[in-house]
């Protein structure tokens, strides 16, 4: 299970951990915000000076949270880059040079003007006359500015005339034959003053990255939050530093909000300096006459003398694509660290689980696997333990290489990776025993865990261990608050910084409240003995009631054109798989699949190896669905199930009527449209809660009909429609049903 840092209640936990153990620093938390709900668009940056807590306190942790939401003009369709950073001050100063004119004629600068007092002519040929003509020439306005102090004021100004020009003489048939020379009776000499803006160097470190993710559509409400322990940053953060949050896109938009919480106590071990390798740009890559090696070249850093541990922090990201092996976006290619001369470390640059982004059914291509990133997630930050290499009081030499590549031409624009690496220099590890609960994943409200959740049992959490001495077993205790607590008995060999997801025992529900409420859970037992460090044992997490279905009831599915890559499982609480779906299944087929089920707690798992679930609009697999329903005659259905899920979705359920929500028949109809916007096919997902008569219209901006179907006692179907031939624009889909009308908007383009 890929790392995730958005524990929401980790900041209160340690409080609440601070009051119960009587420590009145340990666990005291600053709160500072950058950024509110800043709206960004158009490759903006958005920046505040931000007031940190002074130098002098120790934090156990520094979190940031990022939060990514609507803007009131609504998100963008695309899926751009956003980036945040931390501007410091680096007390180098340097400056920049800006020229005003002394004098200008006409309102331009000038180096030497000729000129005369009196007024002169210019010659010119007239074609209807035959003659030869003259006219006063255009005087020139002469505007001075002789205040060195102030150079944009006027102090006085006059009209000349120009000089040190040439008059031509024409013959008969207007042709020139010669010319006369005018002269001048003045000279002003132009020039500039310089004037040099000193400032100070501002020095950028990247603290987070976040895509955006395709939201056409999506409420104004909607918004996730992203969580970043930046304990590590704890020495820039601090007095006057301008945060920043980078849009890369040109349409609107999206808003950003950042919060950080300083958080008081003794982190794992004390990060001294924080330094740039390759600062935060956007690199050209597989470009022969801009090679990145020209750019990412050998680095040397002093070490200091208290300098015993050191990491890479490394955030990498492709971008764009064309050529034969669509680089830099969709093509899996890897970094590599050369430290003082000699290979280190290898990594591949991908993520290849957007299938599973908690943020699914997005109008764009959500589910492609790209180069480190998946549409409205983050990007995931590499660190690389360099102490096995580093020297006290010596120095280190980094080179950061790309696998090589030459790009063919075909994108957008020059493909390339968005990248920051940071050199992080620690002391030593500050206990030798301390094991910590880092995350909860289940169960859990928040919408980064929404993949796994809500769960009746098997809780997972993650531990980790930030001792010195590796850590080997541990008890981890877990409950309902006010209801039973229970244990587990934790071994393994983590070493220092390391993280185990663990799948715990039976969950018995109930609390003194008879909801939800919290659960709680905690370590203790260290290796057998004690934790040194306690202040970071304990997390909670706001929990929901799964589903409760009946006993018996029915998977009523519908393959697509690739029923091969489609399987389901329905498991107990065991692990214990009670049915699958029998294979070979044909294409594009209905079936119904009836579960007889003891109370219990169970999970109900569809996998599509395609990852692109049973409806996705960017390929050929045509659209399926996945209901269930009763099997008491009425074929009522209890629940829909997301059908363009991606890699595999998931409804975990009970069995009983003492835990849960009790069993609903969804009562209205389901009406969904997807793609929207499309090019001319979509589909329409159409659900009613028993048969009835349906009529179907497409309307245009002017109200006329350009498609309407009749389908006589209709239940479920997803119906596909070809437009092609309609003009671009916004049409009406009315469908006629249950003595309603249900209309949603669409957009052909």
């Amino acid at each position: 299970m890929k790392k995730n840092y958005s524990q929401v209640l980790r900041v209160l936990i340690i409080l609440l951990l601070s009051a119960q153990y009587g420590y009145s620093a340990i666990g005291d938390t600053t709160f500072v915000q950058a950024l509110n709900a800043v709206a960004m668009t158009n490759y903006g940056n958005y920046s505040q000076w931000t007031n940190f807590p002074v130098p002098g306190t120790a934090y156990g942790k520094v979190i940031m949270q990022y939060k990514l939401g609507c803007p009131p003009t609504g998100c963008s369709p695309w899926d751009y880059t956003t980036q945040i950073t931390a501007r410091v001050k680096t007390g180098a100063f340097d400056s920049t040079l800006t020229q005003y004119p002394i004098s200008t004629a006409d309102g331009s600068a000038y180096d030497t003007l000729y000129c005369n007092i009196s007024p002169v002519y210019v010659y010119s040929w007239n074609s209807s006359t035959g003659s030869l003509d003259s006219s006063f020439a255009t005087p020139i306005l002469v505007r001075n500015y002789s205040d060195s102090l102030n150079p944009t004021v006027i102090t006085d100004s006059s009209f000349v005339f120009p000089g040190n020009f040439y008059n031509y003489l024409y013959n008969s048939s207007g042709v020139i034959v010669d010319s006369v020379l005018v002269g001048y009776d003045q000279i002003f000499y132009g020039g500039f003053y310089n004037e040099y803006n000193v400032f100070e160097v501002l020095e950028n470190f990247e603290l987070g990255r976040v895509m955006t993710p395709y939201a056409n559509g999506f409420a104004l409400s909607w918004n996730r939050d992203f969580w970043y322990d930046v304990t590590d940053f704890a020495s820039i953060l601090h007095d006057s530093v301008l945060i920043n949050a980078f849009y890369d896109g040109y349409s609107s938009g999206f808003s950003a909000t950042v919060n950080f919480y300083f958080i008081e106590g003794t982190p794992s071990r004390n990060a001294i300096r924080v330094r740039n390798i390759y600062p935060l740009k956007y690199y050209e890559y597989g470009i022969t006459t801009n090679p990145v090696e020209n750019y990412l070249v050998p680095k040397k850093f002093e070490v200091l003398s208290n300098e015993r541990m050191a990491t890479l922090r490394v955030i990498p990201s492709g971008h764009s694509f064309g050529g034969a092996q669509n680089c830099a976006e969709f093509c899996i290619k890897n970094y590599k660290w050369v430290v003082d001369g000699s290979q280190r470390f290898t990594q591949q640059i991908w993520r290849n689980d957007c299938g599973m982004n908690p943020v699914m059914a997005q109008p764009g291509t959500w589910l492609y696997d790209r180069s480190n990133w998946c549409p409205g997630d983050r990007s995931i930050v590499r660190t690389h333990e360099l102490t096995p290499y580093l020297v006290p009081g010596d120095s280190i030499q980094l080179d950061m290489n790309l696998d090589t590549y030459t790009y063919s031409g075909g994108a957008g624009f020059n493909p390339g990776y968005y990248l920051s690496s940071h050199l992080i220099t620690y002391d030593s590890i500050n206990f030798q025993v301390n094991a910590s609960m880092d995350e909860i994943v289940a169960p859990n409200i928040d919408i980064n865990y929404g993949r796994f959740n809500p769960i009746c049992t098997n809780p997972i959490v993650i531990i980790k261990n930030e001792g010195e001495l590796p850590l080997t077993s541990c008890t981890i205790n877990f409950g309902i608050e006010g209801g039973v607590i229970q244990t587990y008995a934790w071994t393994g060999n983590l070493a220092f910084n390391q993280r185990d997801s663990v799948r715990l025992g039976n969950l018995t529900w109930g609390s003194s409240t008879g909801t939800p409420d919290k659960f709680k859970c905690w370590i203790t037992n260290p290796n057998g003995g004690t934790d040194q460090y306690v202040y970071n044992d304990t997390l909670r997490s706001t929990t929901n009631f799964t589903t409760v279905l009946p006993p018996q009831f029915q998977l009523y599915w519908k393959t697509n054109s690739a029923a091969n890559e489609t399987t389901y499982k329905l498991i107990d609480e065991s692990g214990f798989v009670l049915y699958s779906n029998i294979t070979p299944l044909t294409a594009n087929t209905v079936y119904r699949d009836t579960f007889t089920l003891v109370p219990g707690c169970y999970e109900l798992r569809i996998s599509d190896s395609g990852k692109d679930g049973l409806s996705f609009f960017a390929n050929s697999d045509g659209t399926g669905f996945a209901r269930l329903a009763k099997t008491d005659g009425s074929s009522a259905f209890l629940q829909t199930i997301e059908p363009n899920f991606g890699t595999s979705i998931s409804v975990r359920f009970t069995v009983t009527s003492t835990v849960g929500v009790e069993e609903q028949v969804i009562s209205d109809a389901i009406f969904e449209i997807a793609p929207n916007p499309a090019n001319s096919r979509f589909a329409i997902n159409l659900m009613l809660p028993k048969k009835e008569d349906v009529e179907i219209e497409i309307l245009n901006q002017l109200g006329q009909k350009v498609y309407t179907s009749f389908k006589p006692q209709f239940l479920q179907e997803i119906i596909e429609i070809d437009l092609t031939g309609q003009s671009k624009g916004m049409y009406f889909v009315n469908v006629r049903a249950n003595g309603k009308v249900y209309t949603k908007k669409l957009i052909l383009e």
